[in-house]
């Protein structure tokens, strides 16, 4: 969904087994990503989103973290 809305930044699995998102993109992109985000793709089970704001960092694309 990011690559579809052209978001860039990172996701990435945390030990406590969470998905961690570092996002940046145009208002309206990141709007629908958090609305995407909270329900996830098909067979997740998203219980809880948290959003925290932060310095915009600048991306070249939107990359898996291991």
């Amino acid at each position: 969904m990011a690559l579809t809305l052209e978001i860039r930044g990172w996701v990435k699995i945390t030990s406590e087994g969470n998905v961690e998102i570092l996002a940046s993109g145009n208002d309206i992109s990141i709007r629908q990503f958090i609305a995407w985000c909270r329900k996830g793709p098909a067979n997740a089970m998203v219980a809880h989103v948290a959003i925290t704001e932060v310095e915009e960092k600048e991306f070249e694309n939107f990359s898996i973290l291991r």
